[in-house]
């Protein structure tokens, strides 16, 4: 600290972007001269005591920017670095640890720019934020380069308004901040004498400018002079307000500078409020230019812009983030509008538009008073309305005081302080909670914070209760919130979205409830008081703000006006109860809460018997209130402990923790026994999670319900009966048995004879010729409710979420539909609704557009997969039969297929695909009732008992019938695009078809791919020149589903222009000897794919037993012993049973003791050993790594060694051998053309030297130069062992056994690079891969195998933490590469182009694909640098 940072302010030629203080601005070399006269600003409205003119030149290269005659000259002054600064620096420059710690108001526009159409993650839905493919740290630069770089050309203006209100904007506001952290955290004592952070807040407002009257100029303050002119009737002039205020703020830092150090955190603390203030003026002007250009763009000013398109994307970009905070959908809504759809914007939507912005003023904490009228602005504009009691309604509320409408922000507070979580803005989140944000008390004008509310401090009975939770029974069970929202102590080993999850369960249930008693008792007792003695005075004023008050905090502004508050919005005890109800499926018929409706009446009662001085009807009041909180309380646990239990669910286990947290002190109080037994079965650690017996806590509830006399008519759960296993809702389903078949009911015209009786199951076509035949709203109306095939349609998607919670498949299509994360419970959203209900959500919309989209809905979405889960339950029970009677499942399955009509669906599609028929029925509809049979026929005959090879033989069944059910989808989706509808109508049919194909490209891990396609056919919308793209994309993954070209065939009036289906097996470019069977062998990566989905789903026991049993590669002669071939079976020696090659005796002499790569695979998957304390990405990370680095590498060398071996003496077994090798170095994930994937999406060994390259740049093409080299070698050795020439044979083995080392070596320098090593999701990563190269390293230096040890140790030892991984790493392998012996074993000059490790024959220090170098390069021993394209 203190010191002026990275940039050398000598230089006049700086080349990188400079740091000072706290990570902010560079400070210039003159700094601290005291006597010196620097430069004022405004002509002295403001003086600094720091120099800043190399800050206010920014201002002067804006106007060059707006000036410049092209755009390498608009580039150049965008970038050009003085003084260690540049407008690009302003972003580029910018440190994600004091951003995140400091500046509130980028951590928003970081938020809201990811979760928009143009955000993007890694697949657990948080890691690696991006934005527009771009760092989401940096997306002020990203939005620059996509205005330079945009297709209608460039435009200096628009240009330099862009870098002014991106960059200039957010680096004012980090400045601002930067004094007020500078003063709390006592920095501010360490800097230089003199220098000031909010000089350069004021230099970057101010910049060049002069004339105080003039909007002339390239400053912000000009900016906002011409916004504030474009306007009338504002209460505050926003460019004298921030003046006055930037002079304020500037005096308090040489105050707190000047305090003692125990005064400097409070005073930090006011400057940081009053800059959020200060900032809150700032976005004024932002929002003055939305409104004038949305105008504009409506046609509603007389402006012409030459690009007001471009300048109305622009201002929502500034804007918009802010409400994302508050309101997602809104967000989404306005984001598609304004800016994803910019192009289709219709202007008559201009009124709807403004006044929902103006109905969000309160999420960017300004008012309409500071924005003031538009000068265009006419009768056909709406009016912006300030919130007051007049025009306030809470869920159907009406409070009385104008003061308690600052409550009803809080959960404003609450929804950033998640949203900081998600950002891993920890210490940010912190602040927010115990400083506050968004509600200020109007009579003291403090700030009012979610930790100051939650601590009573006048009514005692309050303070009782209170105590309870943090202090009496020794346990401070308000910790809860801090520990979630820092992850810390508990929470240390989930992932940000448990622990945002977890924050808010604890602030709406413990803090939150702790403001409702505080509020309802005060507001009682001031009633009592009075009646006792009204002598005292002539009211009892004040009641009104502690009732209202206490509503606000148990509904919340979020939940809206209306009367049953929003279905889906809100953080608050009211919404916990809404999410409980349909939970439970104890909803009224409107989809509400009974108990929020009862809730608000109550509050409703309250304040007319307060207002009327009836105080015993208001405490008859406030304690039904207390009631209905607690029976929400105990729900809330029973439902997290039953979930947790049943289904071994990490999220809700954590859930059930907090849970726990916020009722047993309340338990404790009248039983001890009840809360042992709570905290016994419940609880959590640093590292795990536990609900040991959910009916034990079941019974315990059940005494607090009965010692509370709780009304258990309000109770969703089955407390009251004192077990979880009475059957509700939560993850059961009817599987008790099945009659069997008496009567002469058969299925598929009488092949397929049911052993039980499912007729009822068969009525299920009734159900769906109900829907196609009917209007929308009878269809809606028999998809919920009709259950005469046992089961509601709408049922077989809302209980998914337990019933195939641990079916891959299933999780699958959530993985691949998921769009974004729910704050308040950790999961995932798809359509703002829960992603695991994803077809009920895809169904209902599809029945709001018509019966005939919601009829094809039912079948392909809701069906579907209820006939993939029945299958994957028959494998089960007949592995582990439930009953020996349970045979039904099957039946039950066929039973679906024909009665749902997708069996006729499938006959009108065959056709149309060239399908004849086969038996009475087309091609698909064969291969899918001859499976039927097939299983059938095997439960028959072991009445429904099986062993492994039974098992096996169902497990392949049930798999080869999906991939047929999925080509059906196939042709369905492209019968729609064919279909000769009119468009409309066939947009809706694709998008439809869409949903219910493209997860499929997903599981194949092409995500890249699926991302592409989805975003053309259902955010962009269909048209007919994508048809051979979608096509050709359908193709290419046949062979991934399982499927052929003719499986699926080629719809008649596909274009003769439209491109032909290939049946090429190639794997990148390699063509086996049997494609056939090594094609079975290189899908074992799909395993590695549906591992990493669901490890990024945090399903660990699916993940897991994918590793363990396989589910892609059944192609094994031995299936008794191996049942399908697994990942965690090429571990195994015994698999091939050879192991006589030398890389196999290394690693057993390093690793004696275990097979290393299952050994660390199962640390990871069960958080054991280095991976105990681990988040769900490092664990994710970890595996991925050792699959690649481990499994394949190895399984793939055996299988070299023995194609070798059997070379000359059994020709066949040796080309299966090496063409497996090949299968499982490279997989399936690359595809068919040479060099692989361009997408880097692969999972096998092959992808580590192309992920290295592109970090480093030295890729070829798209291939790295290893692999290049590595492939040459297989092919040449595939030619020897064909030509039965072994001596050859077995150097282009050992040829090959030298370029793996080469990748090995690269992953180790990968994950030591300062980039890469700095980001802690990867550290568990590069200990894997550092123990993958560590027995290679070894055999040729122990010692400096041994340094590398400790220095990618994981986690990190007291020795090695601060340490630089790259310089130790960097060092060690420059003596392995300086050891003569390294030379026969590994080619330094494939390793690295870092020239001090390999000291000779490398390309150099030089980035060969830059354009734009910045140093001189160095070639081959010190020479001329070599282009891109060397050899």
């Amino acid at each position: 600290s203190g010191t002026i940072g990275d940039v050398d302010p000598t230089s006049n030629d700086m080349l990188s972007c400079g740091h000072g203080i706290d990570g902010g601005l560079p400070i210039k070399e003159d700094l601290g001269l005291q006597d010196q006269s620097y430069t004022t600003l405004l002509r002295g409205a403001y003086n600094p005591t720091s120099n800043v003119d190399h800050i206010v030149k920014l201002t002067d290269n804006i106007e060059l920017v707006s000036n410049s005659g092209s755009y390498s000259d608009g580039v150049s002054y965008y970038t050009q670095v003085e003084d260690g600064v540049s407008l690009a620096c302003l972003s580029t420059g910018t440190k994600w640890v004091h951003i995140t710690t400091s500046n509130p108001l980028y951590v928003i526009y970081m938020y809201g720019l990811w979760i928009s159409d143009d955000g993007d993650n890694s697949a657990d839905g948080y890691s690696n934020k991006m934005f527009d493919d771009g760092a989401i740290l940096n997306y002020g630069d990203t939005v620059v380069n996509d205005e330079f770089d945009k297709k209608s050309g460039f435009d200096a203006e628009l240009t330099a308004e862009t870098i002014r209100v991106m960059n200039v904007w957010m680096a004012m506001t980090t400045e601002m901040y930067r004094a007020a952290t500078s003063c709390r955290d006592g920095y501010v004592s360490k800097s230089p004498q003199g220098f000031n952070p909010v000089d350069f807040a004021a230099a970057l407002w101010f910049g060049s400018a002069e004339d105080p009257d003039s909007s002339e100029g390239a400053s912000l303050y000009a900016w906002a002079k011409r916004a504030e002119m474009a306007f009338t009737d504002q209460g505050v002039r926003v460019t004298e307000k921030i003046t006055s205020e930037l002079i304020e703020l500037q005096a308090k830092f040489v105050d707190c500078r000047d305090s003692p150090k125990s005064l400097q955190e409070k005073k930090g603390i006011d400057m940081k409020h009053r800059v959020d203030d200060i900032t809150r003026l700032m976005v004024v002007p932002l929002v003055q230019n939305f409104i004038h250009h949305l105008a504009t763009e409506s046609g509603l000013t007389s402006d012409d812009p030459t690009d007001e398109r471009n300048y109305m994307v622009l201002y929502a970009l500034t804007v918009l983030p802010f409400i994302s905070i508050c309101d997602e959908d809104l967000f989404d809504d306005l984001f598609t509008d304004l800016i994803a759809d910019i192009d289709s914007y219709d202007s008559e939507t201009f009124a709807d538009h403004l006044e929902t912005v103006y109905g969000r003023f309160e999420c960017l904490g300004i008012t309409c008073d500071m924005v003031g009228t538009s000068k265009h602005s006419d009768e056909g504009w709406p009016e912006c309305k300030v919130r007051s009691v007049a025009n306030t309604m809470i869920a159907g509320y009406t409070p009385t005081s104008d003061a308690s409408l600052e409550m009803l922000k809080i959960d404003l507070d609450i929804s950033t302080i998640l949203t900081f979580i998600i950002m891993e803005a920890n210490d940010a989140a912190l602040d927010i909670y115990e400083n506050g944000r968004n509600a200020k008390n109007e009579e003291t004008s403090s700030i009012i914070s979610l930790q100051d509310i939650s601590i009573p401090s006048s009514h005692p009975d309050v303070i009782v209760i209170y105590n309870y939770f943090a202090s009496d029974y020794d346990v401070d069970y308000t910790a809860v919130t801090e520990n979630s929202i820092m992850g810390k102590e508990s929470f240390l080993w989930s992932s940000v979205m448990k622990n945002s999850a977890a924050a808010s369960l604890a602030i709406a249930t413990i803090d939150m409830h702790m403001s409702i008693l505080g509020n309802m008792y005060q507001a009682v007792t001031m009633c009592e008081d009075f009646s006792e003695d009204p002598s005292t005075t002539t009211s009892f004023d004040g009641w009104d703000i502690y009732w209202d008050s206490a509503v606000a905090a148990a509904v919340g502004w979020t939940e809206g006006t209306e009367d049953g508050g929003s279905v889906i919005d809100g953080y608050l005890f009211f919404q916990l109860a809404q999410e409980l109800c349909e939970d439970f499926d104890s909803c009224e018929i409107d989809g509400q809460s009974s108990i929020n409706k009862m809730l608000i009446a109550e509050f409703k009662k309250g304040q007319v018997a307060l207002g009327n001085n009836e105080c015993e009807d208001a405490q008859t009041s406030k304690s039904a209130i207390e009631s209905y909180l607690q029976a929400i309380l105990v729900d809330n646990l029973a439902y997290h402990s039953k979930f947790a239990d049943s289904q071994q669910d990490e999220r809700h286990c954590l859930m059930a923790h907090v849970a726990a947290n916020a009722l047993v002190p309340l338990i404790r109080s009248f039983s001890e026994a009840a809360a042992d037994v709570i905290e016994t079965n419940v609880g959590a650690s640093a590292n795990e999670c536990h609900v040991n017996d959910a009916d034990a806590v079941y019974q315990a509830l059940n005494e607090y319900v009965i010692f509370k006399k709780i009304d258990c008519s309000l109770l969703g759960s089955s407390v009251c009966s004192g077990t979880s296993t009475t059957v509700d809702s939560v993850g059961y389903e009817n599987n008790d048995g099945y009659i069997a078949k008496t009567d002469d009911h058969t299925l598929f015209n009488g092949e397929y004879i049911p052993l039980a009786d499912v007729k009822d199951v068969f009525d299920v076509k009734s159900v769906v010729s109900a829907i196609c035949g009917t209007d929308r709203v009878a269809a809606k109306d028999t998809y919920l409710t009709d259950d005469r095939a046992g089961i509601t349609i709408e049922a077989m998607s809302v209980s998914a979420k337990y019933v195939m919670a641990d079916e891959l498949q299933f999780n699958q299509y959530v993985y691949a539909l998921q769009d974004s994360v729910d704050k308040t419970d950790g999961s995932l959203l798809f359509d703002s609704k829960p992603a695991m209900e994803y077809a009920n959500t895809i169904t209902g919309d599809a029945l709001e557009t018509s019966a005939t989209l919601g009829c094809l809905s039912v079948k392909v979405v809701n069906i579907w997969m209820w006939i993939v889960h029945l299958l994957n339950t028959m494998i089960d029970e007949c592995k582990e039969p439930v009953q020996s009677n349970n045979f039904g499942v099957l039946d039950e399955a066929a039973a679906l297929w024909e009665g749902s009509l997708l069996y006729d669906m499938t006959e009108e599609l065959g056709p149309k695909f060239g399908h004849s028929l086969d038996g009475g029925m087309t091609f698909l509809n064969r291969q899918i009732v001859n499976r039927l049979k097939q299983a059938r026929d095997i439960i028959s005959n072991n009445k429904n008992i099986c062993n492994n090879a039974e098992v096996h033989d169902l497990r392949i069944i049930v798999k080869e019938t999906v991939s047929f059910m999925t080509a059906v989808l196939i042709q369905s989706f492209i019968d729609s695009m064919l279909d000769d509808t009119v468009i409309k109508e066939k947009q809706e049919a694709v998008e439809l078809m869409s949903f219910a194909t493209l997860p499929h490209i997903k599981t194949c891990g092409h995500e890249s791919v699926y991302e592409s396609i989805y975003d053309n056919l259902i955010r962009g919308g269909f048209d007919e020149d994508m048809i051979p793209n979608a096509v050709t994309i359908l193709q290419s993954h046949y062979n991934c589903l399982g499927l052929s070209c003719d499986d699926v065939g080629r719809h008649t009036k596909d274009s003769s222009m439209h491109p032909q289906c290939s049946e090429n097996l190639d794997i990148a470019g390699y063509a086996p000897v049997n494609a056939t069977k090594t094609n079975m062998i290189a899908r074992l990566d799909l395993d590695a794919v549906a591992i990493h989905q669901m490890m990024s789903m945090e399903k660990y026991e699916l993940a897991k037993r994918i590793y363990e049993e396989g589910h892609n590669y059944y192609d094994y002669d031995n299936q008794e012993e191996y049942n399908f071939v697994s990942l965690y079976n090429l571990t195994q020696s015994h698999t091939i049973d050879y192991t006589d090659f030398p890389i196999y005796q290394l690693y057993k002499e390093y690793y004696p003791s275990s097979d290393i790569g299952n050994y660390l695979i199962n640390q990871a998957f069960d958080r054991t050993g280095p991976f105990l304390e681990t988040t769900a990405p490092q664990r994710e990370l970890a595996v991925n790594i050792a699959i690649s680095s481990f499994v394949s590498y190895m399984a793939a060398l055996e299988a070299l060694y023995f194609s070798v071996s059997k070379c000359g003496s059994d020709v066949t077994a040796a080309e299966t051998a090496f063409d497996g090798a090949v299968a499982l170095l490279v997989g399936s994930v690359e595809g068919r053309g040479r060099g692989g994937s361009s997408y880097q999406e692969g999972r096998m060994f092959y992808s580590i030297a192309k992920r290295n390259c592109v970090h480093f740049h030295y890729c070829r093409g798209a291939d790295a130069q290893v692999n290049v080299e590595l492939f040459l070698a297989l092919t040449e050795g595939q030619d020897f062992i064909k030509e039965g020439n072994c001596a050859d044979a077995a150097k282009a083995v050992e040829s090959i056994n030298a370029h793996l080392k080469v990748s090995l070596i690269q992953s180790l320098l990968y994950f030591s690079d300062s980039t890469i090593s700095g980001q802690s999701d990867d550290d568990a990563a590069g200990y894997v891969a550092t123990m993958a190269v560590l027995p290679i390293l070894n055999d040729i230096d122990p010692g400096s195998a041994n340094t590398i040890k400790l220095a990618m140790d994981f986690p990190p030892t007291s020795a090695t933490l601060g340490e630089s991984k790259e310089d130790t790493v960097h060092s060690a392998l420059t003596d392995v590469f300086s050891n003569p012996k390294t030379d026969s074993i590994v080619d330094c000059s494939l390793v690295t182009n870092i020239e001090e490790i390999c000291n000779s024959g490398t390309i150099g220090d030089v980035d060969p694909t830059s354009n734009d170098m910045l140093s001189c390069g160095h070639g081959i021993d010190g020479g001329l640098p070599i282009k891109e394209d060397l050899g």
